[in-house]
């Protein structure tokens, strides 16, 4: 697959979160597809995003408003998703990650994010990320213009600190949890959005091609120490990929999607 191919792709995995007037972006969430053991071809299809973002004192909505667009000139196209408490996933720990099941939507368009790209514990090992080693995240930009437009960013971090459990307040709340760390430019609209490791820039001779140069290596949740040069040089912290593989992966999480199969399975490609 060529570069191009492949950004393109992965921007289309990607949607903006809106509040419930749907006119106000307040975070990015992203869709990733688990197979079906039943059918291979068949994938139950997650919005994965900070739990914060959809949260209000920590008490989740009935519904979330996301929007996506077919193509970058038009007007987004928005979708309603259920959140029902005995379908979301979550961690067994506060992790601020959340994978909510969705049904059959014609109106939306996207790609998903397979889960053969998400990073186990031992990938990300073997990655042998380095501090300073850039790291790439995609979502919505509070600096862009239009944001009338679907029109997911990349930005581009130096990598900071590997996974380590620390504690992170964040709306009120604090967390407990590994978290990785980037210095980078942010101005806030991030939270929920996808981090990869670019490949193309690495030094290791050996990564897997699946993975069409972005490794899936966790979820952005927050920032902190605000940079007084007015650059807004900030700590940006992520929950790592693994985390949201133990959400997708318990047994529990398995029964319920065979479960689901019958009644909430979108058909998709990745």
């Amino acid at each position: 697959m060529h570069v191009n191919e492949v950004l393109d792709h992965t921007k289309k995995t990607i949607c903006f979160i809106f509040n419930k007037n749907r006119n106000k972006i307040i975070g990015t969430g992203f869709f990733v597809g688990v197979k079906v053991q039943e059918d291979d071809d068949q994938y139950q299809v997650y919005l994965v995003t900070a739990k914060h973002v959809i949260a209000k004192d920590e008490v989740l909505p009935e519904q979330v408003s996301i929007a996506t667009n077919k193509r970058e000139e038009e007007e987004p196209i928005f979708g309603t998703i259920e959140i029902k408490d005995t379908t979301y996933l979550t961690h067994h720990k506060e992790s601020d990650v959340i994978a909510i099941p969705i049904g059959n939507d014609t109106r939306l368009e996207f790609k998903i994010m397979g889960e053969e790209i998400i990073c186990t514990r031992e990938l990300f090992k073997h990655l042998e990320i380095k501090k300073d080693d850039p790291i790439v995240f995609g979502g919505y930009d509070k600096n862009q213009e239009n944001i009338g437009k679907v029109n997911p960013r990349f930005k581009t971090a130096k990598f900071l600190s590997p996974p380590q459990e620390m504690q992170f307040e964040i709306d009120g709340y604090v967390l407990d949890v590994e978290l990785l760390t980037l210095r980078g430019i942010s101005y806030g609209g991030f939270s929920g959005a996808p981090v990869y490791l670019d490949a193309r820039l690495s030094s290791k001779p050996d990564l897997d091609e699946k993975h069409h140069f972005l490794y899936f290596i966790g979820i952005l949740i927050g920032h902190v120490e605000e940079d007084e040069s007015g650059e807004n040089i900030v700590t940006i912290t992520v929950v790592p990929s693994h985390i949201l593989r133990e959400i997708l992966f318990t047994s529990d999480s398995e029964k319920l999607r065979e479960k689901q199969y019958q009644t909430s399975t979108r058909r998709h490609s990745h």
